[in-house]
C-alpha cells in the first residue's frame, strides 16, 4: 500500500506518462489495517495528499492537468479507510467536497440556487434522497425518520435513482405521499427536487465514502434546508448542507460538534 512509503506529493516532478498510473496507487484505499496504528498513519498520509490536492487544483482551475486530477479524485477517492480513526476529518471532507464542487462547476452544473418565496400551505414539505429504497443500512436507519411523523403537520415526497418494485421499497412508499424516481441525467434530477419546493430535505444515502449519484445531488442547494444523518458515518463537509443530526452515543462524547 502507498502510505507506508515516502511518495513524492509534487505531482509536477512525475513524468507525465506516469501520472494517472502514479494517483491510483496514490490514492488507492487499504481493504484492511494489518498493525496497530496503522489507521492513524493512514489517515496523516491521506490528510496531507488531500491538503496538497485540493490547494494545487483550486489554484490552477485552467490547466488541464489539474481538471484532469479533479476528475480522478472526485471519481475515485475512497473515504472509508478513514472510519477507523479518532481523528477529526471535517477539514479532510470539506477539502473533498470543495474538490468535487470545482469538478462539478467545471462540467456546467449550477450548484447554488434562490428560492423564490414559500407557497402558502399547511403542511411542511419534507423530501428523502436515496439511492435506492432496498433493504440496506440506510434504508433501516431513514425509515424511522419519517414512518412516525405527524402526517398532518408534514408532506413526504421520496426520491430514489431507481424504482424496484421490492416490498420494502412498497413498504416506505406507502408512509409517504409521494415516490418520485428520478431522471437519468444530473442537471434533469436537479430540477425535478428544486422544482417541488421542499422546505426540508433529508439525505438517506452516504455521501462520505465514495462519489455516487447522491453524492453529487447533495452538493447541490436542493432546498432551503439540507440535512444529512448517521447514513453518513462522517460530516459531509459540502457547504450546502446546514446540519447534521445524530444522536449522543454516535457521537464522540466530548466535542462532537467540532467535527
Amino acid at each position: 500500500h502507498p502510505h507506508p512509503l515516502p511518495l513524492n506529493f509534487d505531482i509536477l516532478k512525475i513524468p507525465p506518462w506516469l501520472v494517472n498510473d502514479y494517483m491510483k496507487f496514490a490514492l488507492n484505499a487499504p481493504r484492511m489495517f494489518r498493525e496497530m496504528g496503522e489507521a492513524d498513519a493512514y489517515c496523516r498520509y491521506a490528510a496531507r495528499w488531500i491538503d496538497y490536492l485540493h490547494n494545487s487544483i483550486l489554484a490552477n482551475p485552467n490547466i488541464e492537468l489539474w481538471r484532469n486530477i479533479g476528475i480522478f479524485v472526485t471519481q475515485a477517492l475512497n473515504v472509508v479507510p478513514l472510519y477507523f480513526n479518532t481523528s477529526n476529518l471535517r477539514d479532510i471532507c470539506r477539502k473533498r467536497a470543495r474538490i468535487m464542487e470545482f469538478v462539478l462547476q467545471g462540467l456546467g452544473n449550477q450548484l447554488d440556487y434562490k428560492f423564490p418565496a414559500r407557497p402558502a400551505r399547511p403542511k411542511l414539505r419534507l423530501g428523502l434522497l436515496a439511492l435506492h429504497f432496498l433493504p440496506q443500512t440506510e434504508t433501516f436507519a431513514t425509515l424511522p425518520a419519517y414512518r412516525y411523523l405527524d402526517r398532518s403537520c408534514f408532506e413526504i415526497i421520496l426520491y430514489s435513482l431507481q424504482s424496484t418494485g421490492h416490498p420494502l421499497e412498497q413498504f416506505c412508499a406507502r408512509h409517504a405521499d409521494r415516490f418520485v424516481t428520478l431522471p437519468q441525467q444530473l442537471p434533469q434530477q436537479v430540477q425535478a427536487i428544486r422544482g417541488d419546493h421542499l422546505d426540508l430535505l433529508l439525505i438517506a444515502t452516504n455521501v462520505t465514502a465514495v462519489t455516487n449519484g447522491i453524492t453529487c445531488l447533495a452538493l447541490h442547494r436542493l432546498a432551503p434546508v439540507q440535512i444529512a444523518s448517521v447514513c453518513s458515518c462522517v460530516t459531509t463537509g459540502m457547504r450546502n448542507m446546514d446540519c447534521y443530526i445524530s444522536g449522543r452515543l454516535a457521537e464522540p462524547a466530548s466535542d462532537a460538534q467540532s467535527h
